[in-house]
């Protein structure tokens, strides 16, 4: 990748970089090569992969005149020989409209891009910017290009999120619209791959629009085994899991949505869900227990569609929604003023923190009981995390450790005891639940985690409710697909639980239990069985009802989400298998019957 510009910094930079030394075997973030026609296709990739690089994007077109004839062999090589592969485009946006590109590279990039586990998402590198086709600025080109490929893909049954390629100064020729996509900076500033930042030593860090970085290209004129000549090489932000979780193309069937849903503060539920196209969606109703609005875009095109949703209400009332992006930083959006879901009443999409987590990390707010929300999160170190607001309604502190070992996408429950302390709920790698919980009300020291026992499969979903006596209670999956329960021994008991009983049913290990309480205070679990029917149990004079059939047609491991309406009723969200998101609803307030399903439209997983 050369202009004239990049073609004096490289050779500024070649006199430090040739005296550094970087030991690929040992490194532990990932590194790789960008090749094209100049490296030709007689690379040995099983030299380049044994040389310690695990990663490579191919040239595959340029504009609408250029194929590379080195694309193909290097695809099929370079993934025969376990390296992961992607093509790029080097765009012309002098020359051709953005849709037009998008669409010459697609023809030839197509039969590539697949959901194998091997593939690398599309990459357009950007750095001709000497002219203008088809868009009102350069990132209005790189915008309409990356959707146009997400489209396609998509289409074709292939979830990505396009890179975009620049350099630290020709950053500078777009705007914070393009950190929809992941980012790919060239900066060889002599820096180590493996400590170093593009960002570190530039003229042009003010053009740092996406906060950070997920691929640098550290080094113009790498020597690597097997490849011809001179190679661009790179380093990826991250491990190696990291890097199979936010660059490869998935499969469009196989994530599925993660709906939330609350009730504002003038009673109208309103549902949030992920889109095909990764913008964040809401559906609300138009008066408490009346009809819906329709989808609506919220807007970002960087959310993971699996990504898990969380949303809190500020001691005002003013909804507020949290989620990981594509680049895995934390980020939310909420309401200027409680009460109205009007898209002028939300504000914009920001950041809450610039720490990196996995993108498709757990996430799940607690309230406080003087209404300061706790968000929870587990990081990339495995350790749990939590950020809270350092008053009411007020400013974030930053996350702060809770400790312990966790899978970074280990489910999280929160509830508060009677006393008002919350308490926080994972299971870890023994396959025991553990609990935590604050040893003051409003306070922000933690007592530490406390061993619940059990046989349970990491990755299982928790739901948690609290009783009308104030005992919160668990409910869970076994590794064998029994439901299980267990519960406080008396309210605020934290470290006095029942032990695990059995709740009854046979489940696949995979379905996810969610809970709630009706208006008597009486609580109700939901989950989907083996036959695709969704169940509930509910508390009925002390006992249990068993599982009740609520029909219906689902797919045992999507996540459903329930609501309270103002009347009390209560409303459960999930996706059928048509793909449209489907709730039914008690008839009255703590009833035992239900509507039957009825569908609240969209496209979803």
């Amino acid at each position: 990748m050369k202009t004239p510009i990049q073609t004096t910094l490289r050779l500024a930079a070649f006199g430090l970089l040739g005296a550094m030394t970087i030991q690929p075997s040992l490194a532990q973030r990932p590194l790789g090569v960008d090749v094209s026609d100049i490296q030709g296709s007689g690379i040995n990739w099983s030299s380049v992969k044994g040389a310690g690089y695990s990663f490579s994007w191919a040239k595959a077109t340029e504009g609408t005149g250029y194929i590379a004839s080195s694309f193909v062999p290097n695809q099929n090589n370079g993934k025969a020989a376990g390296v992961f592969m992607g093509g790029y485009d080097f765009a012309r946006p002098d020359l051709v409209g953005p849709t037009s590109e998008a669409a010459y590279f697609w023809a030839e990039a197509n039969p590539y891009v697949k959901a194998d586990g091997k593939t690398l998402c599309p990459m357009l590198d950007m750095e001709t910017f000497q002219g203008l086709v088809g868009a009102s600025s350069y990132a209005d080109w790189v915008n309409q290009w990356c959707n146009a490929i997400l489209a396609d893909a998509y289409s074709a049954g292939v979830v990505v999120r396009p890179v975009l390629y620049t350099t630290t100064c020709e950053a500078g020729y777009l705007n914070s619209s393009v950190a929809a996509w992941t980012p790919w900076i060239a900066n060889p500033s002599g820096e180590n791959a493996q400590t170093g930042s593009p960002w570190d030593y530039t003229s042009c860090g003010g053009d740092n629009w996406w906060g950070g970085w997920s691929v640098w290209q550290y080094d113009w004129h790498g020597v690597v085994s097997g490849i011809p000549g001179q190679v661009d090489r790179d380093v990826f932000n991250g491990n190696s899991a990291s890097l199979s979780s936010s660059l490869l193309a998935t499969s469009a069937t196989d994530p599925h949505i993660n709906p939330c849903v609350a009730r504002t503060s003038d009673g109208r539920l309103e549902v949030f869900a992920v889109g095909h196209t990764a913008n964040l969606y809401h559906n609300y109703q138009l008066s408490p227990s009346g009809s819906w609005s329709g989808w609506i875009s919220m807007g970002t095109n960087i959310i993971v569609q699996s990504a898990s949703l969380a949303v809190g209400a500020n001691a005002d009332g003013r909804l507020e929604v949290f989620f990981v992006d594509g680049n895995g930083t934390v980020d939310h959006v909420y309401q200027k003023v409680a009460g109205s879901s009007a898209a002028t009443n939300w504000t914009s999409i920001a950041t809450l923190t610039s720490s990196h987590v996995s993108t498709t990390a757990k996430l799940a707010v607690g309230k406080w009981s003087n209404g300061v929300m706790d968000l929870f999160v587990i990081g990339t170190d495995g350790v749990l995390y939590h950020n809270y607001q350092t008053s009411p309604n007020g400013v974030w502190s930053g996350f702060v450790s809770l400790g312990g070992s966790w899978s970074q996408n280990a489910d999280i429950s929160v509830a508060s005891d009677l006393n008002g302390e919350v308490e926080v709920f994972l299971i870890g790698s023994t396959g025991n639940l553990y609990n935590n919980f604050q040893t003051a009300v409003n306070g922000t020291s933690w007592h530490g985690f406390n061993d619940l026992g059990g046989i349970l499969n990491q990755s299982d979903r928790t739901a948690v409710g609290r009783n009308s006596d104030g005992r919160l209670e668990i409910f869970l999956l076994g590794t064998d697909g029994i439901a299980f329960h267990q519960w406080e021994n008396s309210a605020n008991s934290q470290t006095s639980w029942s032990g695990w009983a059995n709740f009854g049913g046979s489940w696949e290990v995979d379905a996810k239990p969610v809970v709630a309480s009706d208006q008597n205070g009486s609580l109700e679990v939901f989950l989907i069985g083996n036959t695709g029917n969704l169940y509930h149990n509910y508390q009925t004079s002390g006992s249990w009802s068993g599982w009740v059939d609520l029909n219906g047609t689902f797919t045992q491991n999507v996540r459903p989400c329930v609501g309270v309406n103002l009347s009390g009723q209560l409303e459960i969200f999930l996706t059928g298998q048509g793909t449209d998101l489907l709730h039914a609803w008690e008839t009255s307030a703590n009833s035992t019957t239900w509507s039957s399903w009825a569908s609240l439209g969209g496209s979803w997983n």
